[in-house]
């Protein structure tokens, strides 16, 4: 049975950096072996197991963050909290989901990594990310993904699906399923936002999105999933119709 299988071993990670095996004994960080190839078959249809899973061959976690406050160590591991895994199960059965958010949390990396398992390892996947402006969207994806998520990848995982981020499009293409995520700004029929179909329509600190109603009127006929998430923002242009959408879900539970 392949090391990634049994819960026990995928699901307990820490937030530290684990014990490393000694790499000369086992096949090359590049090298695609059948565990390997396994594991990305069932990754195809487990987000969790991309999220918090561990390479095979050594058992190094997949995916690592940044701790912007720990400046000796600042590369971790994904924490997997209760909170972690109800967001991912909303993520999973949800078309329509708001979510306020504190930083501890890291919602913010979530969304990108739940954008990030569609399009790696999902055919013609066509995923949005907005903030206030284009510039803050490609700031937050350029230091999280292309700087972070990205390089941090196993070799063997990033050859499966080669992923660029072109910066002066905003937009992270992935040529080996034809899938692309792109920037979305204030300009709501900015790359055709009105006539082209969305697996998934991120909107990161919505509250603070000078056109919010607009953004998503335009998204929403054609976007197979919308995701809201912001902290807290009281006066803000879009504060009052995303506590307008949290209002109308708790009223629906």
């Amino acid at each position: 049975m392949p090391r990634w299988a049994p819960k026990d071993s995928i699901f307990t990670l820490s937030a530290e950096e684990p014990e490393r095996e000694d790499k000369s004994k086992g096949p090359a960080e590049d090298e695609l072996t059948e565990s390997r190839a396994a594991m990305i078959e069932a990754i195809r249809d487990d987000c969790a197991l991309y999220w918090w899973g561990k390479d095979p061959e050594t058992g190094d976690p997949l995916i690592r963050t940044l701790d912007a406050e720990d400046k000796e160590n600042p590369i971790k591991v994904l924490p997997d909290w209760p909170a972690h895994r109800h967001f991912l199960h909303r993520l999973e059965t949800q078309d329509r989901i708001a979510v306020e958010k504190v930083r501890q949390i890291m919602f913010s990396w979530f969304v990108i990594l739940w954008l990030d398992w569609q399009c790696r390892f999902h055919q013609y996947r066509f995923c949005a990310f907005s903030k206030s402006t284009k510039d803050e969207a490609k700031a937050v994806l350029k230091k999280r993904w292309d700087r972070v998520i990205e390089p941090h990848l196993p070799a063997w995982l990033r050859q499966h699906n080669k992923a660029k981020w072109t910066e002066t499009e905003g937009v992270i293409t992935y040529t080996g399923t034809n899938s692309s995520i792109i920037t979305v700004g204030e300009n709501v029929e900015e790359r055709g936002s009105r006539g082209d179909q969305w697996n998934c329509f991120v909107v990161d600190e919505a509250a603070c999105h000078p056109q919010l109603k607009e953004l998503i009127a335009a998204a929403h006929p054609m976007s197979s999933q919308i995701i809201m998430i912001t902290t807290p923002q009281h006066g803000q242009p879009g504060a009052t119709y995303f506590e307008n959408i949290i209002r109308e879900e708790r009223e629906t539970v």
